[in-house]
């Protein structure tokens, strides 16, 4: 059994703890960071008359196609490596992307489990798609504009009563004044930033109503496996309106929390309208005892939430991927597709409801 695992030369611990698990598993795990393309990587993909074959070579290992018997799309990094060759800077980001995609396309061919199909991943980012899905499966979503219309957003604030947050679709730093990059997070719109509004011609902007919290859920989907942690943000006043501000804080508040039967239920049908087998889901609870759903991230962080509730999801995760825990969605890419077990109607027909899957 060899397992590999597409990450880069920074992932966090969290890989390493995944990894650990899979040798536990008796696997081979073997790393493909993404950052370190061409020079530390080889591929080849021959395709005539018989078929394709490809093999790619990862530190001197000659890996052939069918000696994979999963991957895991872990997490990528966009920065580009350092290259040595000597050629103007246009001539090096086109080696750099057309490596990319090289080496993509060897990954894609593999004709085993992926967790996930980056196919699916990538169309399970669109957060106005996932509000729509979560919405018709009848969970209960904030209103929601993403705009550049300044018009449009003034109209929607005031909808709210002017109880409105501002998010990003995409997720991206900033440089500040001491050149650290900075996450751009939620923020709550106050009056001054109604002066600044036509500023959104220039660059679109999420508005999303500010759902009162008596607790924010982070539900982490792993196959069959749901684990739920909760947190109180109100406890320290900067992490009300985006907790990670406060993460350091409030890192040791995380607890496990039983979701209701139904919650559950659609969050797993909502994995599957998505063709996933793993979501990092983020739900408010309300002081009214609402549950509000506002995003799933596909490859979304789960180690703080492993560590301080001591749930074992990297566990999980390489059962998945060994295939000693069941799949919920049997996704093998491109051409070697195949469906099998619950979820297999979802990827069958788009409006197609799948059965309960206690």
């Amino acid at each position: 059994m060899t397992i590999l695992t597409v990450t880069h030369v920074e992932d966090s611990w969290t890989a390493k703890a995944v990894h650990e698990a899979l040798l536990r598993e008796g696997a081979e795990v073997l790393s493909y960071e993404v950052d370190r393309i061409p020079a530390k990587f080889r591929m080849s993909v021959g395709n005539d008359s018989s078929g394709c074959v490809s093999h790619i070579e990862i530190d001197g290992r000659i890996v052939h196609a069918d000696e994979i018997t999963a991957v895991w799309h872990r997490r990528r990094n966009n920065a580009a490596p350092v290259t040595s060759v000597d050629l103007p800077d246009d001539m090096i980001q086109g080696i750099l992307r057309e490596s990319a995609a090289s080496f993509d396309t060897a990954i894609s061919l593999l004709p085993c489990f992926h967790l996930d199909d980056p196919a699916a991943v990538e169309r399970a980012r669109n957060r106005p798609f996932q509000l729509a899905v979560a919405a018709e499966l009848g969970i209960d979503v904030p209103r929601t504009l993403t705009t550049n219309n300044p018009v449009e957003a003034r109209e929607f604030i005031k909808s709210c009563d002017g109880r409105v947050v501002a998010k990003m679709l995409s997720s991206f730093g900033v440089r500040g004044e001491d050149n650290r990059e900075k996450v751009v997070m939620t923020n709550r719109i106050e009056a001054e930033h109604l002066n600044q509004i036509e500023s959104l011609s220039i660059c679109p902007m999420t508005f999303q109503e500010d759902i009162p919290k008596a607790l924010e859920l982070r539900i982490t989907v792993v196959g069959y496996e749901v684990f739920c942690a909760a947190v109180d943000s109100g406890l320290l006043a900067h992490g009300q309106t985006d907790w990670r501000r406060a993460h350091d804080e409030l890192y040791r508040h995380w607890q496990p929390y039983d979701l209701p039967k139904q919650l559950r239920d659609n969050i797993l049908r909502l994995l599957d309208r998505l063709q996933m087998n793993y979501g990092a889901i983020d739900v408010i609870l309300t002081p009214e005892g609402r549950y509000v759903f506002l995003e799933v991230n596909p490859v979304g962080q789960f180690g703080w939430v492993q560590t301080s509730t001591h749930m074992p999801i990297s566990n999980a995760i390489a059962g998945v991927l060994s295939g000693r825990l069941p799949r919920r969605v049997d996704i093998f890419p491109a051409n070697f597709r195949t469906f099998s077990g619950v979820g297999s109607a979802a990827l069958i027909g788009a409006n197609q409801e799948v059965s309960d899957v206690g």
